[in-house]
């Protein structure tokens, strides 16, 4: 399903996406990375040579291990999405977020970015990390607003690839002390 004028009179609603949902999650991510290329770490002939059954297994360990794929739906549109990584040591990062381009500018991201962000404090996450493509303006400048800051690194996005990543960070309160206010999502 893609958004349309309907989508965008209905507000925005971020949650976890079920087990039963993975394969439409597969098809959002496959849109993303079809859309913007030059975003992901993965490409899209690598994406569509994962199996359907061998990506509902990386879902199934990652969920175990913590992780969250938040979906984001106007309506019952499926408008975005973003994938919470709890890391073995306990440090977060935040992976694969996209926003469908008839979304944009409706304060998805803001509503993705946190979402993502709660699921990893709940989880007793302090340290959470972010890699931002070259040309993500955008991206970056949400994620600044989020309280992201440069950690000095950068990597290729993928191997072989021109496009570069900036690492940022940002460190969360415990869980015992009161979160930040959110962002708005007017």
């Amino acid at each position: 399903m893609s958004g349309g004028p309907a989508s965008a009179r209905c507000p925005i609603t971020v949650r976890p996406c079920a087990p039963h949902e993975v394969e439409r999650l597969r098809e959002l991510r496959a849109r993303a990375l079809a859309e913007s290329p030059d975003a992901f770490r993965q490409s899209l002939a690598d994406h569509e040579r994962v199996s359907a059954a061998a990506w509902r297994t990386h879902f199934e360990v990652r969920a175990a291990a913590g992780d969250g794929a938040l979906v984001a739906e106007a309506c019952g549109v499926w408008v975005g999405f973003v994938i919470a990584i709890r890391n073995d040591d306990g440090t977060g990062r935040l992976g694969g977020m996209w926003v469908t381009p008839e979304a944009r500018g409706r304060q998805v991201g803001r509503a993705l970015v946190n979402a993502a962000l709660a699921w990893l404090r709940a989880a007793e996450v302090r340290h959470v990390t972010v890699a931002v493509a070259d040309g993500s303006v955008a991206a970056r400048a949400l994620l600044f607003t989020a309280g992201f800051e440069p950690t000095g690194a950068r990597r290729e996005l993928r191997p072989g690839n021109v496009v570069m990543a900036e690492e940022l960070e940002l460190e969360l309160p415990p869980k015992s002390l009161r979160a930040p206010p959110p962002l708005a999502c007017a």
